[in-house]
């Protein structure tokens, strides 16, 4: 395994190629194939997520922390691609394997993870959405404070 400092760089390289591939197929949204190409981007993006760190390890911390700073980047997606049924899968399939990683830090983007389920489900009914609401009260439910 590399160490921490070592793995968060290459975490952000991958994440930061991501990020400008989800923004580019994003702008082409009426290409036809748009969608099916950033399922695929984002299905890379939770595998980078789920195998960069071992849950609630140091790597994590910059992990959650990128996402922090990048948020904008999920209602991007949600506005363009949104009715989407396979997009909006993949990205409530992300934000499970995410908040899995770090439950505690996630806390911080709960509420507008939380927001943008909300506002998708009353827009198109997609079951994902809800699907991601049962994780989110399944990882957070029981949670002393």
């Amino acid at each position: 395994m590399l160490p921490a400092e070592q793995a968060v760089s290459y975490m952000v390289r991958y994440l930061d190629w991501i990020k400008a591939s989800i923004r580019t197929i994003c702008e082409m949204h009426t290409v036809n194939g748009a969608a099916e190409e950033l399922v695929t981007v984002i299905h890379l993006m939770t595998v980078v997520t789920r195998y960069v760190a071992r849950p609630n390890s140091s790597t994590t911390l910059p992990l959650v922390g990128y996402f922090e700073e990048n948020w904008g980047l999920f209602s991007e997606i949600l506005s363009v691609f949104g009715q989407n049924e396979d997009v909006v899968e993949a990205v409530c399939r992300f934000f499970k394997y995410l908040m899995r990683q770090n439950q505690s830090r996630f806390a911080s983007l709960l509420q507008s993870t939380t927001n943008l389920i909300l506002d998708g489900f009353r827009q198109t009914h997609i079951s994902s959405y809800i699907y991601c609401g049962s994780v989110i009260v399944g990882e957070y439910g029981n949670l002393e404070r």
